[in-house]
């Protein structure tokens, strides 16, 4: 028996498209599914003006959908509900299962000098 961790999961697709419509953000999604997700989930995007939710456009190869305009992005795995690296995944990155681990890094001699500053 696997855990829900070890089974793969179906390949949710990223954005190939967006659009404003009826009070819905239409998502067109790479396995040709279309996806309607209602605009007053989120605030910021119900309280603007039709013009300002209607320029909406596909970003990051799909993986993010943003207004300009308003300077907001929604993620598509947000949407979608599942994890950003499953759609990431879809968009063709390749996806590491390990986060990539960063050395430290000595501290620069200027900073662990004691002599005084210079006036």
């Amino acid at each position: 028996m696997t855990s829900a961790a070890e089974r793969p999961v179906a390949d949710p697709g990223h954005a190939t498209a967006a659009r404003y419509e009826d009070g819905c953000l239409l998502l067109t999604l790479s396995t040709g599914r279309v996806v309607r997700e209602p605009i007053d989930r989120y605030a910021w995007l119900a309280s603007a003006s039709p013009g300002a939710r209607a320029r909406v456009e596909v970003v990051d190869f799909g993986t993010v959908i943003r207004w300009p305009e308003l300077d907001e992005d929604l993620g598509v795995a947000t949407i979608l509900g599942v994890s950003e690296e499953v759609v990431a995944r879809s968009a063709g990155f390749k996806v590491g299962s390990r986060r990539p681990t960063v050395e430290p890094q000595p501290a620069s001699a200027s900073l662990n000098s004691s002599s005084p500053s210079r006036a």
